[in-house]
């Protein structure tokens, strides 16, 4: 397992955008990951079979799937034709953000 890293080879930020060109740069196939932060994967395109928490999943375009911190999950494929999109998030982020979102209107 990949330990408290969001996505093989690439640092943590507190938040980050990657698209499906980067997302296949980084995911290894089969690989299990075990983030620290929490994602958002929108799978505009095409389909990807995962596994998250030892449970199997085909997702097809227009999903939008929320990955959780300490959570455990596996690429055991992706469609050529897929179009990714994924936000990762760090809690801190998210705990500095907080009073931008809690704002009164």
């Amino acid at each position: 397992m990949n330990g408290d890293k969001p996505l093989a080879g690439i640092k943590a930020d507190r938040f980050q955008v990657l698209t499906e060109r980067e997302i296949n740069n980084v995911i290894e196939i089969g690989v299990i990951y075990r983030p620290a932060t929490y994602s958002l994967l929108l799978i505009r395109e095409g389909s990807i079979h995962f596994r998250y928490n030892l449970a199997e999943y085909k997702l097809n375009r227009k999903t939008l799937l929320l990955v959780l911190p300490n959570s455990v999950y596996e690429f055991n494929e992706i469609s050529p034709n897929a179009k990714l999109i994924s936000t990762t998030i760090d809690r801190e982020f998210l705990e500095q953000s907080r009073s931008i979102w809690a704002a009164p209107i």
